[in-house]
């Protein structure tokens, strides 16, 4: 396959000139054991497979390409093992990309508090200011600008009351995609924010931030793309890596492919949501993923759980069938007859 060229002059953010569409990839071989733990849907341990095949929306043509500059051995052309061929990665875990790091914006950081997320964001010249100054500065003065203020204020106010506790009451959020980013009655809670024409959510486990979650719409107007092979090409440019490719597994907790990165302080994850029309964008604390067993003590009960009253009643020892005969009662001596009296023959 041909190397992708980088534009003359440009570092590690220049634009990547594509290969031939010809010269699509070969598809990898067997899959191979990855060891590093993630939460919820990267959890446990999977293979990984070097397309997107499996994947929903992305098939055919979609197959996911590697970028070649930083690429060595056999996956440079797109086989071999995604989880180990890679410049900089260890073998079953996710493959070191330095550019993951600086994808936490605006002085965010992993550790902080509800109010601190929220100051970081609607403070003067927090993130959201400084995104409508620049919607601002186009705006004519008089009625444009004055509503624009008035979007900028409600938006600010609405950030803090999207706050929601997975304490005992079950949410709106089950029926979502983001079931499998959270846990019950473990001291986890979430902020939402609608910006840029994606949903972003900021996961807090025992009062402190150490996810955050882009729903990034799928489609030809996309910033990722219009498929979910897509978005994996373009995050493997960004970073200059192959991401590892995770199937599904249902048995580990897992319903979507998921492809993974890292670096020393962060975990980077694409969640295959094209079913939905997004992709999920997931970057998480490495050090609090790590800990997440322990952190998460109490376990979620199975909803399909037999009570253990009814098992105990039903498993079989007690039952008891009351048309049988009484073979008991059958083999006990009559009390009204006394075997001394019985006539002699």
């Amino acid at each position: 396959m041909k190397r992708w060229q980088r534009n003359a002059g440009l570092g590690f953010g220049a634009t990547l000139i594509f290969a031939l569409a010809a010269c699509t990839p070969p598809k990898p071989a067997a899959t191979e054991e990855a060891a590093s733990e993630t939460p919820a849907e990267g959890s446990g341990t999977s293979g990984s497979s070097g397309s997107s095949s499996g994947s929903s929306g992305s098939s055919g043509s979609n197959a996911i390409n590697v970028p070649g500059p930083v690429m060595g051995g056999p996956s440079a052309a797109g086989g071999g093992k995604t989880g180990g061929g890679q410049k900089g990665s260890v073998p079953g875990e996710a493959p070191n990309a330095p550019g993951v790091a600086t994808m936490l914006e605006g002085g965010m950081k992993w550790g902080m508090s509800k109010d601190e997320v929220v100051k970081a964001h609607t403070a003067v010249n927090g993130i959201l200011w400084k995104e409508y100054d620049g919607k601002l500065a186009k705006a004519s003065v008089g009625p444009q600008m004055k509503a624009l203020e008035q979007e900028r204020d409600s938006a600010m106010r609405a950030f803090e009351r999207t706050w929601v506790e997975f304490e005992g009451n079950p949410t709106g959020y089950d029926a979502t995609g983001l079931k499998a980013e959270y846990t019950y009655k473990n001291k986890e809670a979430l902020l939402q924010l609608q910006r840029n024409g994606k949903t972003r959510f900021f996961f807090f486990i025992q009062g402190h931030l150490w996810k955050v979650y882009d729903a990034v719409p799928l489609g030809d107007a996309g910033v990722l793309g219009k498929t979910f092979a897509d978005a994996v090409n373009s995050m493997n440019g960004k970073l200059g890596v192959s991401g590892r490719i995770i199937p599904p597994d249902a048995a580990a907790g897992r319903q979507h492919t998921l492809v993974d990165w890292r670096d020393q302080t962060s975990h980077l994850r694409l969640v295959d949501r094209a079913g939905e029309g997004v992709a999920g964008v997931a970057l998480e604390d490495l050090a609090t993923l790590n800990n997440l067993t322990s952190l998460r003590s109490t376990k979620e009960a199975n909803p399909l759980e037999i009570d253990p009253t009814i098992a105990a009643v039903t498993k079989g020892d007690n039952r008891v069938d009351p048309n049988a005969p009484n073979t008991a009662s059958q083999n006990k001596p009559d009390p009204k007859k006394d075997p001394k009296k019985a006539p002699k023959k």
